[in-house]
């Protein structure tokens, strides 16, 4: 039950992490190039197409199928300046992220992906912590194997997380259709390794596990830092600073700004390489393209950042 209640504490703190983490803005606050993450939302216009039409041509030589011709003869848009650029908006922020959330979906959106943080608890005995920290098992031999398999759970939480669609436990066929694309469903551990994901989590279990630990088991404890004398005044062992133990704290204040400025653009690539979907080069055209229609708006969807 203590397990339940410190899962459910951070799920609303993580869900608002993982949709700012996922959106990508450049510093003048315009969108960046990842349509298929960050959809990019056009605001609409009272202009009205006048004219158009279509029309479908023989098949050419050298060319297979139809090509199909759209010709747009007129159209007369209102409302754009040519000194407003549609493309600019304000870069999103945490509090900003959370409040969309709330108003847009209430408690039902700040607690997506709980359910995965309950079956990773069973299977890893772990809190619900993601996505920075890392689990860590007694023995060093088990790692890899755990963390790496923990993967398929982080991947289902984050995009349950950023989806804007609605999820139903009771029927995970159709969970798993909208989450994952066909060739993932099929392949989970050969996608996760074609996705480019595993190489930087990786990079973070070696940091945190083989550097950062090892580190602080070296420096060892921290003991007290002034020194008190019999018969003194209580202000006077200011006057004796323990210069070794100092440096030690400092020790430790330098090793978490360092791990921290590593780790955060770890963690930010990792929530960005998990939340997009991988397609096999085989897959048809028709499928890959239904795919991306059905996921467009979905991953870190826009409706946040505005």
């Amino acid at each position: 039950m203590l397990d339940v209640l410190f899962l459910a504490l951070p799920v609303p703190i993580v869900g608002t992490v993982v949709r700012y983490r996922a959106t990508y803005h450049k510093k003048d606050g315009r969108f960046g190039p990842t349509v298929d993450t960050l959809p990019i939302a056009i605001p609409q216009s009272t202009g009205v197409i006048t004219s158009a039409a279509t029309s479908v041509e023989p098949e050419a030589s050298g060319c297979d199928g139809l090509h199909v011709n759209e010709d747009i003869k007129e159209a007369n848009f209102q409302n754009f300046s040519d000194n407003v650029d549609v493309l600019r908006t304000p870069s999103p922020t945490f509090l900003s992220v959370f409040k969309k959330v709330w108003k847009e979906e209430k408690l039902e959106g700040l607690f997506k992906g709980i359910f995965p943080g309950l079956f990773s608890i069973l299977f890893f005995r772990r809190a619900y912590v993601s996505p920075a920290p890392l689990s860590f098992s007694d023995n060093y031999y088990t790692i890899l194997p755990c963390n790496l398999f923990y993967l398929l759970f982080m991947v289902t939480t984050y995009r349950i997380i950023t989806t804007h669609r609605k999820i139903l436990y009771s029927a995970p066929k159709e969970m798993l259709r909208l989450l994952f694309s066909e060739y993932e469903r099929h392949h989970p551990f050969k996608s996760l390794y074609q996705s480019g994901l595993v190489l930087p989590y990786l990079a973070q279990i070696f940091f945190d596990m083989f550097i950062i630990q090892i580190l602080y088991s070296k420096l060892g404890s921290v003991g007290p830092l002034l020194n008190h004398y019999d018969n003194e005044e209580w202000w006077k062992v200011f006057h004796h600073p323990v210069w070794n133990e100092w440096a030690k704290v400092a020790a430790y204040w330098l090793i978490a700004i360092v791990s921290v400025a590593f780790l955060a653009p770890m963690d930010v690539i990792v929530t960005r390489l998990a939340i997009r979907p991988l397609h096999d080069n085989s897959d048809s055209v028709k499928s890959r393209h239904s795919e991306k229609l059905s996921d467009a708006g979905d991953f870190a969807p826009p409706s946040y950042l505005r």
